[in-house]
């Protein structure tokens, strides 16, 4: 276990103090969050991973061929995917991956325009963060299948 001291005292004397009772590190206050990551990276041998910029900038650029407003008239006019699509879908709303379910959302728009009330309305409960009303969503029509 690694054990972190937080401390507004930043004197030598206090961050000896804690290095002593067994800390292995030692941060003043208030915590400066690139220094806790570097010392979590150090002290627990990882290696963070940042989300890649372009795909980020894509999904947004793609969100715009969405349509900005839900005009069903009727839950019958909204077509679900495929079962092997849905259970995808599921497994990743029950993980909360929200962003691979809005970019999954951009593909399923594409592959069939039938599948557009589907997507926008999953997309936008994604970008919404609405991960209950995602499952829900996902639930009634993988339970209909």
């Amino acid at each position: 276990m690694i054990v972190i001291a937080i401390s507004a005292s930043v004197f030598e004397f206090n961050q000896q103090e804690s290095r002593k009772v067994g800390c292995d590190s030692f941060l003043p206050k208030p915590i400066q969050r690139v220094e806790l990551l570097e010392k979590l990276q150090v002290h627990l041998g990882l290696e963070w991973v940042y989300e890649d910029q372009d795909k980020a900038k894509n999904i947004k650029g793609e969100k715009k061929s969405f349509t900005n407003s839900l005009n069903f008239t009727s839950q019958a006019t909204i077509i679900p995917p495929s079962a092997s699509e849905l259970a995808i879908l599921l497994d990743l709303a029950m993980r909360g991956n929200l962003i691979s379910i809005a970019e999954r959302s951009v593909e399923l728009e594409k592959i069939d325009e039938k599948l557009q009330p589907f997507a926008s309305h999953l997309y936008q409960l994604a970008k919404g963060f609405k991960g209950k009303q995602i499952l829900e969503f996902l639930q009634k029509y993988f339970g209909a299948i």
